[in-house]
């Protein structure tokens, strides 16, 4: 029965007291009640604890020390299996980083298995989908990255 592993993103303290949270937990419980989802037996783990609530994507902070890292652990040590979903309301809540060094990031989840469910627009990444899904992953990973520049320059 494949997981459903939350990760939850916000970049600072001063989204912490707006809705970021409580929005970014029920996408990610609605994805779960999806039929589709349901019929699969997929259920929601949230032993990890994988929220990064005040943490940036944008300086990779998530993916070098903070809860993502964990995950990105625990999926090289089989506790996130093959089949299990990473459940993210956008594919940006990973990173922020430049696409260049985002992309293989997203690339070597879903070549170990990982399903990527974006919960705002129910799209899921998975490995051996048609190739023009990754098409709509680089444009979103691209807009995050500039937007997140354009937000540190000002």
């Amino acid at each position: 029965m494949p997981k459903i592993w939350p990760y939850i993103r916000f970049s600072s303290e001063e989204q912490r007291k707006g809705d970021s949270l409580r929005r970014q937990q029920e996408l990610i419980n609605s994805f779960a009640v999806r039929p589709e989802i349901v019929a699969e037996g997929a259920v929601i783990d949230n032993s990890l604890d994988l929220n990064d609530l005040g943490v940036s994507g944008y300086t990779g902070k998530n993916i070098l020390k903070g809860r993502f890292k964990d995950f990105l652990d625990a999926v090289d040590r089989g506790v996130v299996k093959r089949g299990d979903y990473l459940a993210v309301e956008a594919i940006n809540r990973i990173t922020r980083l430049d696409p260049m060094e985002s992309l293989p990031i997203i690339l070597d989840l879903m070549n170990k298995g990982i399903k990527i469910a974006i919960t705002s627009n129910s799209q899921v990444y998975k490995q051996g989908e048609d190739i023009t899904q990754l098409y709509l992953a680089l444009g979103e990973l691209q807009r995050g990255f500039t937007e997140s520049k354009e937000k540190g320059r000002r």
